[in-house]
């Protein structure tokens, strides 16, 4: 029995346990942290109250199939399926957005006119199309050319207008968003969710990420019932069946290579545990930090030398609070009451926060993401309570003399500053908060300013080059040592991807099978070349 051992107790590490444990081998999972979760994670700091700490919503993981394909229901998962997609509140405006696209152009003719739902419907549309083909790479072993001829495919559908195409992944988000809207409130709501991969709306090479909105109709969205944690206890409950061993409070001081191979992993404590395999799921640069520096080469000195995180100065601070009444949010119906929200006080609110963000200084007028988990789960707060979930984006390093986490309070405060002009009365109605600033994630998580991607989901770490050139087929250089995480395709996000990806890596190696077994033909390659020479002529 094949016997693996995995860094980080995510939901990465513990999806790809379970894939691999129902596969025959020996699984055991180590975790720094003293509880697993990374990101996905709740916590009930004041009594009655269950806060989401992290993530919020996991539709990624339902999409992917992962929760069915391990028959996480089994294990007592329960989904709370919602139809609202996200509240935009700008200045005294607010759009919703359905999940529904023809429900959302219904509201938007009532409430911005004709032309501008259908603007909005065109966007959606083109959106869907070029993100279904990209989305066509989500579930690729080995995301290379292969991945890109299948896109090439599926993007005939646009006819000849390839230099759009071209211009859409080049350009910054804003560029896009501007191009194909003019109502001020859907511009805003598009470059806010653009932005939630901790990338500028105008960022050049962001322009994908202009589609995440108008392509996120249709569906439902989902989140556990009782909070965001009950993913992580549900597979620790389904790898626990299969045997693995799950154990906290484990920090690895070494990987351990013996013949040039991987021999399993030295601790921190001083322990030792042997292993056939190793699949790390924290980021690509403590990997190499890990390893015996004569076996750094030149692919890994590349590779480090090219990954980067952190390129924007982006942090996030992040409150969670126990409230004695729900809140009110103005210009919401109460269908919406626990969608995703957008607080900017105008429309050009994120641009605007994310140039001072990445200059190192915290806005005056902070805009924020926010949720209300307990008006869709009463279950996460006792009766006619409510809980608060709020996310904003603070530089990782101050220029202006302030320093993490001395600066948590005070940027809470400016959250609530913010809260309060959209939900009037929310603060008196604070029982108590949790304030989890850039510092106090890297300590939790041990990635840069703590960031959830790993690395940056910049144009140049996606598909074929995240990590690097080289390392992005879940494999490394060294025998038996194998990538996972947010880090690895098709990054950051609770979908699973990358940790059911990475078993299949192992796996087929197992099964003797060549990793570029999937390329196309040289035809195919000409052919692809050909499509590409074109498109950029």
């Amino acid at each position: 029995m094949p016997r693996t051992l995995i860094i980080g107790a995510g939901h990465n590490g513990l999806v790809c346990a379970a894939y691999l444990a129902a596969a025959g081998h020996q699984v055991t999972v180590i975790e720094r942290a003293p509880v697993p979760g990374g990101c996905t994670i709740t916590e009930e700091i004041i009594p009655g109250y269950r806060f989401n700490t992290g993530a919020i919503e996991l539709e990624g993981i339902v999409h992917s199939g992962i929760d069915r394909e391990l028959g996480l229901e089994k294990h007592g998962l329960r989904w709370v399926r919602t139809d609202h997609l996200l509240a935009a509140h700008v200045g005294d405006r607010t759009a919703l957005f359905h999940r529904s696209l023809e429900t959302t152009l219904d509201e938007f003719r009532r409430e911005f006119g004709a032309n501008q739902a259908a603007e909005w419907g065109r966007f959606a549309a083109f959106a869907n199309a070029l993100m279904s083909a990209v989305g066509s790479l989500q579930h690729v072993k080995t995301p290379g050319i292969g991945g890109i001829t299948d896109i090439l495919d599926r993007l005939g559908d646009f006819g000849d207008d390839t230099e759009g195409l071209i211009r859409t992944v080049l350009a910054p988000a804003c560029a896009v968003i501007d191009e194909w809207l003019r109502c001020p409130e859907m511009r805003a709501a598009a470059a806010a969710f653009s932005s939630h991969p901790q990338m500028p709306p105008w960022a050049p090479g962001s322009g994908l990420l202009a589609c995440l909105l108008p392509s996120s109709h249709g569906g439902q969205g989902a989140r556990p019932l009782g909070g965001t944690g009950e993913l992580i206890q549900a597979l620790l409950r389904a790898v626990g069946a299969s045997g693995v061993e799950v154990k906290c409070g484990s920090p690895v001081r070494e990987i351990l290579v013996q013949s040039g191979h991987v021999s399993g992993v030295a601790l921190e404590t001083g322990g030792k545990i042997e292993a056939d395999n190793v699949i790390s799921t924290i980021d690509l640069k403590r990997v190499a930090g890990l390893l015996p520096q004569e076996l750094l080469t030149e692919p890994w000195r590349k590779a480090m030398a090219g990954a980067h995180s952190g390129l924007f100065n982006m942090g996030e601070i992040k409150v969670d609070a126990a409230l004695d009444r729900p809140p009110e949010f103005r210009g919401e119906t109460p269908a919406f009451a626990g969608s995703l929200k957008y607080l900017m006080h105008t429309a050009d609110a994120y641009p605007a926060a994310m140039r001072i963000v990445t200059g190192g200084r915290i806005p005056a007028q902070l805009p924020l993401m926010v949720a209300i988990p307990s008006a869709d789960d009463p279950s996460q707060c006792p009766p006619g309570k409510a809980t608060l979930w709020a996310s904003a984006f603070v530089p990782a390093a101050f220029t202006d003399g302030n320093r993490w986490p001395q600066a948590n309070e005070k940027a809470a405060d400016a959250v609530f500053e913010t809260l309060e002009h959209f939900a009037p009365g929310i603060t008196a109605s604070v029982v108590g908060r949790k304030v989890t600033g850039p510092s106090d994630w890297e300590a939790r998580l041990g990635n840069q300013a703590g960031n959830p991607n790993h690395l940056d989901m910049t144009i140049d770490q996606l598909f074929t080059l995240r990590p690097a050139p080289g390392f992005s087929r879940y494999r490394t250089p060294l025998p038996g040592l194998y990538l996972s995480g947010a880090g690895t395709h098709p990054g950051g996000g609770v979908h699973g991807m990358p940790g059911k990806l990475a078993a299949d890596a192992l796996l087929a190696d197992e099964r003797g099978e060549k990793p570029d077994a999937g390329k196309p033909s040289l035809i195919a390659l000409a052919k692809a070349g050909w499509r590409l020479r074109k498109m950029l002529n």
